[in-house]
């Protein structure tokens, strides 16, 4: 057996998982954790947390199609449109998709990466926007590191490493702001059918 193999002795065998990263030094480690969890956890936390706020992005696009669902619903249903029945629950139905997804990326669910490869998969006709937006979103979910976060044995290494955070800088606040408000604002024009 290899030194990797006998280090990694303590998390179960998997042939088919993605390799950890393993071309980094081991950091020392913290009062009663394991050195070379913290090292996978401090070179996979960016990459988890971009994965995760997916989830947010699918949040966002959820609520906009419960917002134009909900104004096809009321504003047709008073025409009497057959549009309006057809297309506002489908919308309704697509913001649950959308919104069931995104706990699923939250949690590091395995099963979530088929899921958002569909779905941004039939994002990358949305050109020139979109295509790039959900190409990005391919790479994070089915990248090497992609494949190591899902990978239900970094559970393990997250649970035992609850005190790496990773920080998120106040321009990325501010745009993740702006990016809300806009969205909000063109929610609420729609929903104000203006």
């Amino acid at each position: 057996m290899s030194d990797s193999t006998e280090e990694n002795s303590h998390l179960p065998m998997n042939p088919y998982q993605a390799p950890l990263l393993e071309d980094e030094p081991l950091p020392d480690a913290a009062e009663g954790v394991d050195a070379e969890l913290e090292a996978i956890r401090k070179k996979l936390i960016k990459h988890e947390t971009s994965i995760r706020s997916i989830a947010l992005i699918y949040f966002i696009g959820a609520a906009v199609l419960v917002a134009l669902g909900i104004n096809l619903i009321f504003q047709d249903r008073l025409r009497l449109s057959a549009f309006g029945y057809a297309m506002g629950p489908i919308f309704l139905g697509l913001a649950s998709l959308l919104i069931w997804v995104g706990i699923a990326l939250r949690r590091l669910q395995p099963w979530s990466r088929v899921a958002v490869g569909l779905l941004s998969g039939a994002g990358l006709l949305q050109i020139p926007v979109g295509t790039v937006i959900h190409a990005y979103i391919l790479y994070l979910v089915f990248c090497k590191k992609g494949s190591a976060v899902f990978d239900p044995a970094y559970k393990k290494v997250i649970a035992a490493t609850p005190h790496i955070k990773y920080k998120t800088s106040k321009i990325a606040w501010f745009f993740l702001g702006l990016l809300f408000f806009l969205l909000a604002w063109v929610g609420l024009l729609a929903f104000l059918d203006l």
